[in-house]
C-alpha cells in the first residue's frame, strides 16, 4: 500500500491504541495498475454517536 494508518474517526490523527478511542478507522490508499484506490474502513464506534 501506498499508506495504511489507523486513526481516530473524529480527529484523524494517528493512534496506537486502540482502547482510548471511541470511534477508530484504518484508512489505506494502493495502487492498483494506473488507478489509485483509497478506502476507509470502521473499526471500533459508531460514525452517528460521539
Amino acid at each position: 500500500p501506498e499508506y495504511f494508518k489507523i486513526v481516530d474517526g473524529f480527529t484523524l490523527k494517528e493512534i496506537k491504541n486502540q482502547k482510548r478511542h471511541k470511534l477508530v478507522v484504518a484508512c489505506t490508499a494502493v495502487w492498483a495498475k494506473n488507478v489509485r484506490l483509497i478506502d476507509n474502513m470502521i473499526l471500533k464506534g459508531d460514525i452517528n454517536r460521539k
